[in-house]
């Protein structure tokens, strides 16, 4: 196969406008002219993005310094607080000195802790204090969620009805946490969800947060998921092309595939082909749809699992010398179109995950502070990643735990999971995220699907706790194993971290025999010697096969040689 050319085109080297020609050669000739006559409107207007979604925004609030009452002296350090330590600190503290009160009065006095910030909202100010930031909300709803306060709905959906200034300095790359909020306290509030969701003329950032925090409902609590299928059907025959873009769709696709809403694909069907939605998100179109919905997916949409979970990133985040939220980019379209030379950086530049991550949180990374010598300060954390791997839909347990480096390449980490679990290594490998692929191109350097995986590395697609991969080994009898991050610890960026297996659970099955399906029909077979295929199978595998034993030693000293190469990470 030959080798891809890069393309030249719309995208021009620009890795954003790239993006916008694979979305727009997605769309039919009407939709292009309808989103191309839409930024005619917007370039014409002489107005920024924000100015266009203000014009947008009309939503009548009332006044909320009317029902602002003094905020209780332990809640006043915390709506003062502004990095994420000093956050902690203050929520701390305020978690003690509510740990004495009774459910009303913590739901009391957290109430008035919001309506304190939407009221500095309805004046334009946002934190009391120079470089603040968005967290004590937060802090607040996490204190909601320790004490399981359940009447606090109102004022939580309220935060999300403001302006789009009041929702970029709060919510803007927080919407994980907000959507986790709204799945908390909307617990027996989905009629006044759906009644949000049908109205037009608020931020539109905030109906995929309703719509994903009804899915999150049923994804904590499978109990209500009949429940937030029948809503999820009001909304989208109610919504579409209103509040929810059709173009959307997908995302609301691959939202709904974790509770494999599978009762909705006619419904979703109807929909794509009556507002003939393209395929943005998931290529390959109304068959991946169907797919999704009736297989389901790991993938979850809110990647962290509790509010805690947030502050521990943060805090992480304030170790990268981050400035909170300054220097927001409203001008950010301009910049799509006609880009500056030093806008791009080279296409070998190594991006730190966890970097992105915070930037994308309202983090704006400051400059590096530089030595007389010239050369930067600033040292790029590194960690030991424990994974857990298991092969899936196997008939005996196989397991490995492994400790890794966060910078190992995919490829090599392909090579390592060959060794560890015990395959011949003859067959091609990738990885899968979502629906995303991670592979080795061909002879000819070609890809005929997915990512290069060499340019791609351990802690780029698993750095979370809890956070998931599948492995896949033999394109035909299709091994898929998961991989799990089950422990991450950060070390000096100086020191090595070796390779190690560390534990090991189950012979690796026979090469070629099947699948996980063939593998279950063998061991039947080696059962029963009066089997008519047993003398042939035990031929075949030869004496030594014992699907108990893995030797652990020889898996290791594979793995030692193998690292012991020149491998570039």
């Amino acid at each position: 196969m030959a080798k891809k050319k890069k393309g030249i085109g719309l995208g021009g080297g620009n890795p954003l406008m790239a993006v916008f020609s694979e979305m727009l050669s997605g769309l039919s000739p009407e939709q292009q002219m309808q989103l191309m006559d839409s930024l005619d409107v917007y370039a014409r207007s002489g107005k920024s993005m924000k100015e266009m979604k203000e014009d947008m925004y009309t939503y009548q609030c009332p006044d909320y310094a009317k029902q602002v009452k003094p905020l209780a002296k332990y809640l006043v350090p915390l709506i003062n607080a502004a990095k994420p330590s000093d956050v902690i600190a203050s929520y701390e503290q305020a978690h003690e000195a509510m740990a004495s009160l009774s459910q009303q009065e913590r739901e009391d006095a957290l109430r008035n802790f919001m309506m304190c910030i939407l009221a500095d909202g309805q004046k334009g100010k946002y934190g009391r204090v120079k470089d603040a930031s968005a967290l004590p909300l937060f802090a607040a709803f996490r204190l909601v969620d320790d004490f399981h306060i359940t009447g606090l709905f109102d004022v939580a959906l309220e935060t999300l009805k403001q302006n789009p200034s009041f929702y970029e300095f709060y919510y803007c790359g927080f919407e994980d946490a907000a959507t986790l909020m709204l799945a908390h306290v909307g617990v027996g509030h989905l009629e006044e969800m759906k009644e949000m969701m049908k109205t037009d003329g608020f931020v539109s950032e905030v109906y995929p947060i309703v719509f994903n925090a009804a899915v999150q409902m049923a994804v904590e609590n499978p109990a209500c998921r009949l429940q937030v299928l029948a809503w999820v059907s009001d909304v989208l025959k109610s919504c579409v092309e209103v509040t929810i873009p059709s173009m959307a769709m997908d995302w609301c696709v691959k939202s709904l595939a974790q509770i494999k809403a599978v009762e909705l694909l006619p419904l979703i069907k109807t929909i794509y082909k009556e507002f003939q939605v393209p395929p943005v998100e998931i290529k390959t179109g109304i068959k991946g749809v169907t797919k999704l919905l009736t297989k389901g997916t790991d993938e979850r949409i809110v990647e962290i699992a509790d509010f805690q979970e947030l502050f521990e990133e943060m805090m992480v985040g304030e170790d990268y010398d981050f400035d909170l939220f300054g220097g927001k980019d409203e001008d950010w379209l301009n910049r799509l179109l006609e880009p500056d030379e030093d806008d791009w950086g080279d296409e070998d530049d190594e991006w730190d995950v966890d970097a992105l991550f915070y930037k994308e949180c309202g983090f704006k990374p400051s400059k590096p502070k530089v030595a007389k010598s010239g050369k930067s300060k600033n040292k790029k954390q590194k960690y030991a990643l424990t994974l857990d791997v298991s092969l899936k839909g196997s008939p005996r347990k196989v397991y490995r735990q492994l400790v890794v480096p966060s910078d190992l390449r995919l490829d090599c980490l392909g090579q390592v999971l060959v060794y560890a679990v015990g395959w011949e290594g003859y067959h091609l490998n990738q990885f899968m995220r979502g629906n995303d692929c991670y592979l080795l191109p061909d002879e000819d350097g070609g890809l005929e699907w997915g990512f290069d995986s060499r340019e791609y590395t351990v802690g780029n697609l698993l750095n979370r706790v809890g956070s998931k991969i599948v492995w896949e080994y033999d394109f035909g009898d299709s091994w898929n194993h998961e991989v799990k991050l089950v422990e991450k610890t950060e070390v000096d960026g100086k020191e090595e971290i070796p390779v190690n297996l560390l534990k090991a659970t189950g012979a690796c099955p026979p090469e070629d025999c099947g699948g996980v399906y063939g593998y279950r029909h063998l061991l039947e077979v080696l059962k029963n010697p009066q089997n008519e295929e047993y003398e042939e199978m035990k031929e075949w595998l030869g004496e030594d096969f014992d699907p108990k034993k893995f030797s652990l030693a020889k898996a290791r000293g594979l793995i030692k040689v193998y690292m012991s190469g020149v491998i570039p990470f």
